[in-house]
């Protein structure tokens, strides 16, 4: 941690501390590695060292912004200290290799697993038609909402409006509660996923569709790190337990 606040209060002291720095990555999540040791196991044409930030190494793990890069057993550093975000304010670079944040990166997203490239899609009509009842539901909290090219397994993530936008500072100004809103995004629905195939079969506008919707969402912030109070969502999930017993029973 001292480390880390070193690069954060003088970032012209980085290349002579980050050589010292150690990280637990998503293909060994219990093991410490150096950046030296994280370049030396770069696939070939890697250009940019992978990073992601979260709230802690478990949930980080099921971040949606790593279905792509688990699905290419591409490494990314685990950031789950408060004080990363900070560090990474002095720290942007190891040798000749940028350090990118999974959320921003950009991927080639031809080259997909086998068993998700045959997975079925919702069709188009249907697919745009759900995207407009999320936008009427989410309003202004979302810049737009899209179909994702990179989800796999997980069903919504969210992704900043602008390349430019800083997504590490977003979570500093959150730590220094210095007047913190909940960043606008864009919210990415992975169009293959079985929650929204069946969201599709309820009634449009009907009380369950509408709170599995804004449960979606609040769940994608929560994921970010980004809630602002999460004990908020237990009442609506507590909803949607109440409406699956019911179904379930009739």
């Amino acid at each position: 941690m001292y480390l880390k606040q070193g690069i954060a209060a003088n970032p012209a002291d980085a290349e002579t501390i980050n050589s010292l720095l150690r990280f637990k990555t998503n293909l060994n999540p219990e093991a410490w590695s150096s950046l030296e040791e994280y370049v030396s196991r770069m696939k070939d044409g890697q250009k940019e060292i992978f990073y992601i930030v979260g709230e802690d190494p478990k949930s980080v793990l099921r971040s949606p912004h790593l279905d792509y890069f688990h699905s290419q057993g591409t490494e990314v550093l685990l950031l789950t200290d408060p004080m990363d975000s900070f560090m990474l304010m002095g720290l942007r670079k190891y040798k000749d290799f940028d350090l990118k944040n999974v959320a921003q990166a950009e991927v080639d997203t031809t080259q997909k697993p086998k068993d998700e490239a045959e997975a079925e899609k919702i069709p188009d009509a249907d697919f745009n038609s759900l995207i407009e009842r999320f936008k009427q539901v989410l309003g202004e909290r979302v810049t737009d909402v899209r179909a994702s090219t990179r989800l796999y397994q997980s069903v919504a993530r969210l992704a900043d409006a602008d390349s430019s936008t800083n997504a590490d500072m977003q979570r500093v100004y959150k730590y220094l509660g210095k007047e913190y809103e909940i960043p606008k995004k864009v919210l990415e629905l992975n169009p293959s996923h079985n929650i929204l195939k069946s969201l599709l079969k309820q009634e449009a506008g009907s009380e369950l569709q509408n709170i599995i919707i804004e449960q979606i969402y609040d769940s994608a912030l929560l994921v970010e790190g980004l809630h602002p109070d999460p004990s908020s969502i237990a009442a609506r999930v507590q909803q949607i337990m109440e409406a699956a017993l019911t179904k379930s029973s009739n």
